[in-house]
């Protein structure tokens, strides 16, 4: 078996390659004001990657804040900590969910509905799950006023998208805020395999991920296998001896 060297460049440069492409017209935008970012789509933070886009709000709360599309609110959460209050749109002809965190507060029919669940479960602190019929909106709705509430270092209003079925993260940028500029060209450090336990193992180990950092190479053997069947047997890692990207690193087990 051959293996090939690929600098961090051409890892990150196939990612790009094989992402969906996605249509950019579906949504409207969060605010009335001039879209700015305060943070973007998969920062590094210090246990999590920032899974959404955070909007400016002219360093104050109460801006309005508008549904991007038709929908409905499939979830909304009250808590003292993480989004504070947050608001999920669920839009089913995109197969979507939308996230508006640290809200100052809700729109009054949902403030209303809110309040009378927090009566009767005696609690400040809620997370409640609604029906697609209880308060369906429309696109350019306002369903809140943006706030700084909870884990929130200013005012601003942090937004995703989430694949609906999965609540996997989506680049909101593919969606909103086109004419924000993006004039830093990325600067990639490093990247980490891991693999997925009973789908698969890297480099013989089940368990360990592969990190790499700086310009050197990755050698990288990766094995998928099918449930129920035993992982191959560990094998030794790629040479450790410095190999330019150039020359490419190939091995035969």
């Amino acid at each position: 078996m051959k293996q090939k060297r690929y600098t961090l460049h051409h890892i990150f440069a196939l990612l790009l390659l094989i992402l969906p492409k996605v249509g950019y017209t579906q949504y409207a935008e969060p605010l009335n004001i001039t879209p700015a970012l305060s943070a973007g789509f998969g920062e590094l933070r210090n246990n999590h990657f920032h899974s959404g886009i955070d909007f400016k709000t002219q360093q104050v709360v109460n801006k309005p804040v508008f549904a991007v599309a038709d929908g409905y609110v499939s979830r909304i959460s009250v808590s003292p900590s993480g989004y504070g209050l947050a608001l999920y749109l669920d839009h089913p002809e995109l197969g979507q969910t939308t996230v508006y965190g640290h809200l100052n507060s809700f729109a009054k029919h949902i403030t209303q509905y809110v309040e009378d669940k927090q009566y009767q479960q005696e609690s400040y602190r809620v997370n409640l799950y609604l029906e697609a019929h209880e308060i369906p909106v429309t696109q350019g709705e306002q369903i809140a006023l943006s706030g700084n509430t909870s884990s929130s270092g200013g005012p601003h209003l942090h937004f995703e998208i989430r694949n609906k079925e999965t609540q996997g993260p989506i680049d909101p940028l593919l969606y909103v805020a086109q004419n924000v500029a993006d004039t830093s060209s990325p600067d990639l450090r490093g990247i980490a395999f891991y693999p997925i336990m009973g789908q698969g193992v890297i480099n013989g180990n089940p368990r360990e991920p592969l990190r790499r950092s700086g310009s050197r190479g990755v050698c990288l053997l990766v094995f998928r296998f099918r449930s129920g069947r035993d992982p191959p047997p560990r094998r030794r890692p790629c040479p450790r001896r410095r190999v330019s990207p150039e020359s490419g690193c190939r091995r035969r087990w």
